[in-house]
């Protein structure tokens, strides 16, 4: 065999493997990238111009609705004015089980603005993909100097599932761009408002928490009579074990900013302790609170009571040892929801040595 057949030969087992690969993808057969219009998203900011004050931190949430489509992911960047704000944390929505790119203060070609990227996709069965209204992540905040910076959203791809199994992209609408207002004061109103973290004293590591409401009692100091204003905050449990506002943040309405302020906190089969004291509350947004240190995290102990419309008397006594007693080795939903202390799904032992364990903080700490 010549040199020019065996060239001839190689060229024809070539074309022969390759051809009908080429045909199939120019006849459009094979769908390499998702398609476009397939439907909208809209995106939103909330709130939907926020103020912070200088030193202060905000929480903004970023939202999208897809109608009815199911949403399967997003990468989506934002630009913003870094000599304004700071980007102190960002939080990826739990409907988002892999967040592939969280990043923040990226730099760009125009000074002083800065980048953020978020790519979040939900990698689950088509039947438990979500559509309509969620949110997609939530952005802390911090003030830097007074001013405006811009705050937007540059959506690259925003993915959803369609019927015959493909990803597409939705297109993407809605209010894109807003501003952070860095205040002195926020002008809705001269009340404090704050935000914190805390933990549930003698839980294990390795069981799964519930989102829980606390109250939250600010006292005022005053040279009379203290003055006590209690608020109901619902909380959401996050990476080990704390707590964090649901809504963020907390505006203390009837609270007069400053000195001598006392906070205790309770939970719903806690005692209540006291974890600030004798602290400054400024008018708008204060510094995030703390509180997950061993010394402040809840004790619980003082049970809610079925016989008394669940509620709690301010005390570890005999009532709770009665109660934790009667529901040993129970798995009922209400007997779980009164006396399982550290959330394992069962009235245990346990239980009871906490309950016992926690007496040395034996009632309410008033002020």
């Amino acid at each position: 065999m010549t040199k020019d057949n065996i060239v001839l030969g190689i060229t024809l087992v070539f074309l022969v493997i390759t051809l009908p690969l080429v045909l199939l993808v120019t006849q459009g057969r094979i769908d390499l990238r998702p398609r476009a219009g397939f439907g909208n998203a809209t995106l939103s900011f909330n709130p939907g111009s926020p103020n912070v004050s200088v030193g202060g931190e905000t929480v903004i949430t970023l939202k999208v609705d897809t109608g009815d489509k199911l949403l399967s992911g997003v990468d989506i960047s934002l630009i913003y004015d870094a000599d304004k704000i700071e980007i102190v944390e960002i939080t990826s929505a739990s409907y988002f089980d892999t967040p592939l790119h969280v990043e923040k203060n990226l730099p760009t070609n125009t000074a002083p603005f800065s980048a953020m990227q978020i790519i979040l996709v939900r990698k689950t069965a088509t039947f438990e993909l979500g559509s309509g209204d969620r949110e997609i992540a939530t952005i802390k905040v911090k003030g830097k100097t007074l001013g405006a910076s811009p705050f937007v959203m540059r959506p690259k791809e925003i993915v959803a599932y369609n019927a015959t199994g493909n990803d597409s992209l939705l297109t993407p609408q809605g209010s894109l761009a807003t501003q952070v207002n860095v205040v002195e004061t926020p002008p809705s109103g001269s009340e404090p408002i704050i935000s914190f973290l805390t933990k549930l004293a003698r839980t294990s590591n390795d069981k799964a928490l519930p989102d829980i409401t606390v109250k939250l009692t600010v006292v005022d100091q005053l040279p009379t009579t203290p003055v006590s204003k209690v608020f109901e905050v619902p909380l959401t449990v996050g990476q080990n074990h704390v707590y964090r506002l649901t809504r963020p943040p907390l505006t203390l309405t009837g609270v007069i900013p400053g000195l001598k302020k006392t906070i205790l906190l309770k939970g719903p089969k806690h005692i209540r302790i006291k974890v600030a004291d004798q602290i400054e509350l400024k008018p708008g947004v204060n510094p995030e609170f703390d509180w997950t240190a061993i010394a402040k995290q809840l004790p619980p102990g003082d049970l809610p009571d079925p016989d008394q419309d669940y509620r709690q008397n301010g005390a570890i006594d005999a009532r709770d040892v009665f109660l934790m007693k009667h529901r040993i080795g129970s798995k009922s939903t209400v007997d779980v929801m009164v006396a399982d202390l550290n959330y394992d799904g069962v009235v245990s032992a346990y239980d009871l040595d906490t309950l016992f364990r926690s007496s040395a903080t034996y009632y309410d700490d008033e002020n």
